[in-house]
């Protein structure tokens, strides 16, 4: 993670392409949300996080203009770092994940253990960028979005624990099912950017 990040902060134009993934991902967090809840009960908790995913989507979306140089104006692979392998990051992670449930889960299940585990990713992996930003000395600060996914992070494993859906077997399994999914990413990542090649590590998760 650290030589892609090394790389792909040294070009201005890579960095703002991996900015537009980032404002990918978080959309189709943000549009996952809505497509999967907009028939149950929407509290104010739900809106909210929606509301933050958009906002973070936003906030990576208009950055990545900056380092561009020039509108992005879609998701598509002339602005976006690997576009299609990180669509198929999270469709692949959606529907392992709803397949390891089973058909008999709780039906806001498969919502929680994708956000629970992508909020995961996020939180390492930002926390890899934001030191990798400042020993670049590029004034981009991602404190806020950081503290934002971390407080999602603990949402996500309350309720899971309130569902009585998690457990350490399946935590396990979720965990090990990103962590190859998103290594096929980064192996993606690291080539576009000219960097070296991941070894699969697993994520360290804090589900207690």
């Amino acid at each position: 993670m650290k030589s892609f990040l090394r790389a792909a902060l040294f070009e201005p134009r890579l960095h703002g392409k991996l900015l537009n993934m980032l404002s990918l991902l978080e959309h189709i967090g943000s549009r996952k949300i809505m497509l999967s809840q907009m028939r149950k009960v929407l509290d104010t908790e739900l809106l909210k996080h929606m509301a933050e995913e958009t906002r973070h989507a936003f906030f990576f979306k208009h950055q990545a203009e900056r380092f561009c140089g020039q509108p992005c104006a879609d998701y598509e692979e002339t602005h976006t770092l690997c576009a299609p392998q990180a669509r198929i990051y999270f469709a692949r992670l959606d529907a392992g994940i709803t397949r390891l449930l089973g058909k008999n889960a709780a039906p806001r299940a498969p919502y929680l253990w994708v956000s629970f585990i992508v909020e995961l990713r996020a939180g390492w992996f930002y926390s890899f960028y934001e030191q990798a930003l400042q020993e670049a000395k590029i004034p981009l600060s991602l404190k806020s979005i950081m503290a934002e996914e971390e407080k999602h992070l603990q949402e996500m494993q309350r309720h899971l624990h309130e569902l009585g859906v998690m457990n350490d077997l399946l935590c396990a399994r979720v965990v090990t099912l990103e962590t190859k999914l998103f290594t096929r990413l980064l192996t993606h990542l690291t080539q576009a950017a000219g960097a070296r090649p991941p070894l699969e590590q697993p994520l360290h998760s804090r589900a207690g």
